[in-house]
């Protein structure tokens, strides 16, 4: 195995930017109480929706029927239904299956009662039809709407309405048949939820009970409703009441719709994450820092300004974006102080940081960057301190401060008026943004003290793992060099040998990185990271007990045999894959020890990366002997090679066994590989 790929983390990156969002948006619906109690409430509220992303339907709650939003979709008379039927579906919905309301809709003699629809009461004489005036459109029409059924079950007549349009007042008119209003609007529907138990009547449903299949419905439809007031003026009702009413009502919806929004967005990343792989035991984990230190209201107090009055006015924006920096200072000061243990801690930390990396000559110039570039991740990663933020609030606050003396100094009105249309940032968007800086750090700050032990060890494996190298390049290079000499080994063979170890420890010091940016990056547990790295250590010292010990003992097997070579080779990748399988096998237990199947399976694809390097490892020796092609060898790699290839042993995470199991059925088809391979090339 002489070069191992490095794994594809994308999915680990986009789950841990996706648990990010989620914490985020968990946080702030930390402001209300019980957000779907809430979200129930409000949709209890209200019989019909439109959506943001599908204006041109309306939806009713109460029959789980979509109708059209005559503002955007043009009407169609009965005469052409038949034909525009067919291609019939606003906001492309359900084409060709929709139907019109008159034969859903009917009033039966015979019992005495409407079905097919809640428009309206019982009994053929309290007809009341409440689909809202905002939605009919501009354009005045007729419309069907209904029919009756005689006591004989026949058709007797069809009911229309006549000055259909948004804000007037319909009046019903009886018809024999639709022949003799051919150019009539029909009145579209389409069931889209057909849930019984949404009907008024239905016994064993409470509201919110309903409610509840309301709003996981338009989750499922990815539909986000419009939660808006559906008031009219009553006859005697000045119009300033009904406006007081309809804007007290218009406050409470826009309070719902955020909620809404914010729910929304919850529920959208935990299907992500769920596509990802995890389970919503795999979220258990993405909580929110209620009531932490860090998480003290860097907003509190913004109650006692005037958003709109700060914007208008430069003079106020200026004074109160000061007054608002020293208040976010201050209380930077008082937490400093109240945590001055913390911050001497994090001093050390960049100290240990700052520390230089051992130097050897013997570095080559890809090991040397490597090591550095290493060192550098880990410190912008760790770099935890109060001071670039005070220096960002300071850089707004020097800002914030020319704007006063600049309108200080302004004694002329085009002065003034070139000061006013200065760009600036809402007063807004500068409290929100300067708030959620200073608690992002003081966030990172309390995750160090809570992850101290395990930021130190991170630190001190970096720097072992480094003077490990170094060890490796001056210490035992000269001791293979020893070894070849006393038993009279060519220098050329020597210095492949140790080409190809320098070239395993270097695969591996590569993958030190990911895996604690996994554990710095919550994507794995820390705990985890810490089982992880003695398996590695224990790898690393029997690799390199292998070079020391038992290289020469191959070589001197099949050094005088015909294509000995090729043989030592094979040998050589056998013994190693012994080494790799053994590693697993100590992976083995820390894998069933997490708690989530997303961290099982990116330590799986962490170690396979050792595997699919021997793969690669064989395919390139084949080409570089110029045997790829024959066709002994083509068949072993099209039966055997392909076998090793599709082996999924993330598929197997039931239980231990069945992992144990497909590992050693992994052990015995590489085994397998390499026998016929060696079979094949003696010949």
């Amino acid at each position: 195995m002489n070069t191992v790929p490095q794994i594809e983390y994308d999915d680990e990156k986009d789950i841990n930017i996706l648990k990010g969002q989620l914490i985020e948006i968990k946080q702030k619906l930390l402001a209300y109480d019980d957000v779907e109690e809430i979200l129930y409430d409000a949709i209890e509220e209200q019989n019909w929706f439109t959506f943001k992303n599908k204006p041109q339907v309306v939806f009713d709650r109460r029959t789980g029927f979509l109708h059209p939003n005559f503002n955007s979709v043009k009407h169609v008379s009965y005469q052409e239904w038949n034909i525009k039927k067919r291609n019939y579906g606003p906001n492309a919905i359900a084409k060709g299956q929709w139907e019109i309301l008159s034969d859903i809709f009917y009033y039966d003699e015979k019992t005495d009662r409407t079905k097919g629809c809640p428009f309206f009461k019982n009994g053929q004489h309290s007809l009341k039809f409440d689909y809202p005036h905002k939605f009919r459109g501009s354009k005045e029409t007729a419309i069907f709407i209904s029919k009756t059924i005689d006591k004989a079950g026949n058709l007797k007549n069809i009911n229309y309405l006549t000055g259909f349009k948004a804000n007037y007042p319909c009046s019903w008119y009886v018809t024999g048949s639709y022949r003799n209003y051919l150019n009539h609007a029909v009145f579209p529907a389409l069931k889209v939820l057909n849930n019984p138990k949404l009907l008024l009547d239905h016994p064993s449903m409470l509201g919110k009970m309903k409610s509840k299949i309301i709003l996981e419905f338009f989750i499922e439809k990815e539909w986000i409703p419009c939660f808006e007031p559906f008031l009219e003026q009553l006859h005697s009702e000045y119009h300033e009441t009904y406006q007081n009413r309809v804007n007290e009502i218009q406050k409470r919806c826009d309070g719902y719709n955020s909620i809404f929004a914010l729910y929304y967005e919850k529920r959208c990343i935990e299907k992500r994450l769920l596509a990802l792989g995890l389970t919503y035991d795999d979220m258990s984990d993405v909580t929110v820092l209620k009531g932490s230190e860090a998480s003290q209201d860097f907003l509190a107090g913004i109650q006692g300004y005037n958003f709109a009055e700060i914007n208008q006015s430069i003079w106020q924006y200026g004074l109160c974006t000061q007054k608002w920096l020293h208040s976010l200072l201050e209380k930077l000061d008082e937490w400093e102080s109240d945590h001055l243990g913390l911050v001497k801690t994090a001093v050390e930390l960049k100290r240990d940081l700052d520390k230089k990396l051992p130097v050897s000559i013997n570095l080559s110039a890809e090991e040397q960057q490597l090591l550095e570039a290493q060192l550098l991740h880990l410190k912008k990663h760790l770099d935890l301190s109060l001071m670039p933020l005070r220096l960002n609030l300071i850089n707004l606050l020097s800002d914030s401060q020319k704007i006063t003396f600049d309108l200080e100094q302004a004694n002329t009105l085009l002065g003034l008026a070139q000061l006013e249309q200065q760009v600036r940032p809402s007063f807004e968007l500068f409290t929100e943004h300067t708030a959620t800086l200073c608690t992002k750090t003081l966030r990172e700050m309390e995750w160090l003290d809570e992850s101290l032990d395990f930021v130190k060890t991170v630190v001190g494996v970096l720097h072992k793992s480094a003077e490990d190298y170094l060890i490796l390049i001056d210490k035992y290079q000269q001791d293979l060099i020893q070894l070849g000499l006393d038993n009279s080994i060519e220098s050329e063979e020597i210095t492949k040998w140790f080409a190809e170890w320098r070239s395993e420890r270097l695969s591996l010091l590569k993958q030190i990185q990911p895996l604690l940016d996994a554990g710095l990056n919550k994507i794995i547990d820390e705990q985890t990271v810490l089982d992880v790295l003695p398996c590695i250590e224990q790898y690393q010292n029997e690799l390199d007990q292998f070079y020391l010990q038992k290289r020469l003992g191959i070589h001197t097997t099949y050094a005088f045999q015909p294509n000995g070579h090729r043989q030592e080779k094979l040998e050589k990748e056998q013994e190693l894959t012994k080494l790799v399988h053994q590693f697993m096998q100590q992976l083995e237990k820390v894998i069933f020890n997490t708690k989530t199947t997303a961290q099982k399976i990116w330590l799986i694809r962490f170690s396979e990366v050792w595997q699919q390097g021997m793969v690669n490892e064989i395919t390139n020796f084949l080409a570089k002997e110029q045997l790829i092609e024959r066709d002994d060898v083509v068949l072993i790699m099209s039966e055997e090679l392909r076998k090793v290839q599709q082996q999924n042993l993330a598929s197997c995470l039931q239980d231990a066994q069945s992992y144990s199991e497909a590992l050693a059925q992994r052990e015995k088809d590489v085994n397998t590989l390499i026998f016929k391979m060696r079979k094949a090339l003696m010949k």
